[in-house]
């Protein structure tokens, strides 16, 4: 059995600077060095698309949370355990909610990554969340966290293997989203831009071609043994996710359901919040839903539910909502503005070429998804043996 050490043992802890000198909002400028806070971590990596920036001057008064290369920044505030690592060398500063930790000799960077995404490490920031509205971590707990730790040259063996079952994750990850892009291409190419329609289609509005509704309003009580209630947070990325849901009692969801049943062939979509983001449901249904919109199955059969999926999944639809977002600080584009939005309609054959094509490549991702689902199942082994010395016995 592996040793196990506490991470503040292995590890330099850096809190960014909380005193006088942190960076107020109207300290940032337009060019200037990189302030960085939980909403610029993703995937492990820092994004650079909506970073804040500080000056020279307000930078070099920061009396701690300055970035080296390879320090991992870890969040205490919110998305608890969510991290980056500055593998690019990246000069900047980070704000509060944000901790640095710097791998001291005795620790390999990419090992100390992997334990981080761990179940176990999971398990440990579960239990050590000390936040009531929001979720909250101290340095000083993270530095008392466990790390089994094997010999230098072990952990970068459990390292290597991990990086080379994950790297064939995201390669198949890849895969999936060049199907998608094939498919908006194929779109495009078919029919031109729905929001210049070049190609002069016919457009109605997609109230007149399908019925449009969406699910209650009402805050129905949660029960612990009932039908599942779906809303945005359980549709990500074009499918229905059931594993954080909400369940309510037999009247409630038959209540719900004679204002929005929802039926195989439909598309659902976020409404408020998070915008966009369909799934044509491709199950018999069991479940209500609460502000999602409801598109039903055309039975006119205008228009073919592929060709509205894809005007919704594609940037015709952030074309439409950002000219009728009815939000303030929550984005929410309403019932009535979905109904209006204008549908191209292209001759019956495209239509149908266009499915058929659809379901040749949807055929094909549907084999990359259960190549990603073996990827996933095998990189989740080998992670859960990594740290317990099954990797390396």
């Amino acid at each position: 059995m592996m040793k196990e050490v506490e991470l503040g043992n292995v590890c330099h802890f850096e809190n960014g600077d909380r005193g006088k000198n942190y960076p107020s909002q109207s300290a940032f400028v337009e060019i200037g060095i990189p302030f960085i806070s939980a909403k610029d971590l993703e995937n492990n990596l820092i994004k650079h698309d909506n970073l804040n920036y500080i000056s020279e001057e307000t930078y070099n008064k920061l009396g701690s949370g300055k970035l080296q290369p390879n320090d991992i920044l870890f969040c205490l505030r919110g998305s608890l355990g969510k991290f980056a690592i500055n593998k690019d060398g990246l000069k900047g500063g980070i704000a509060s909610s944000l901790v640095l930790l710097r791998a001291k000799e005795d620790l390999q960077i990419n090992y100390l990554k992997h334990y981080l995404n761990s179940p176990r490490m999971k398990r440990l920031i579960t239990k050590s969340d000390n936040g009531s509205s929001q979720p909250n971590l101290s340095g000083a707990n993270v530095k008392k966290f466990k790390i089994p730790l094997p010999p230098l040259d072990q952990q970068k063996k459990i390292a290597a293997i991990l990086d080379a079952a994950d790297a064939y994750r995201q390669k198949t990850k890849a895969l999936i989203e060049k199907y998608d892009e094939l498919t908006q291409s194929l779109f495009l190419d078919m029919f031109g831009d729905p929001v210049s329609n070049p190609k002069g289609w016919k457009v109605s509005s997609l109230g007149d071609i399908c019925d449009v509704r969406d699910g209650t309003h009402d805050s129905p009580k949660y029960v612990n043994d009932g039908y599942a209630l779906v809303t945005s947070k359980n549709i990500k990325k074009g499918k229905l996710v059931l594993d954080d849901i909400n369940y309510v009692s037999k009247d409630d969801y038959d209540k719900i359901n004679k204002r929005s049943r929802v039926n195989k062939g439909d598309i659902l979509m976020p409404m408020i919040g998070t915008i966009g983001n369909p799934l044509i449901v491709d199950m018999e249904v069991n479940f209500a839903i609460k502000n999602v919109a409801l598109i039903k199955k055309s039975v006119k059969q205008i228009v073919n539910t592929e060709i509205i999926y894809f005007l919704l999944a594609g940037h015709y639809l952030q074309w439409y909502s950002s000219k009728n977002n009815k939000g303030g600080t929550q984005k929410f584009l309403s019932l009535g503005d979905i109904r209006k939005m204008p549908i191209i309609i292209p001759n019956d054959k495209l239509q149908n070429q266009f499915a058929e094509r659809v379901q040749a490549i949807e055929a094909q991702k549907a084999q990359a998804q259960a190549s990603l689902a073996q990827a996933e199942d095998l990189f989740n082994s080998l992670l859960q043996r990594a740290f317990k010395g099954e990797l390396t016995s």
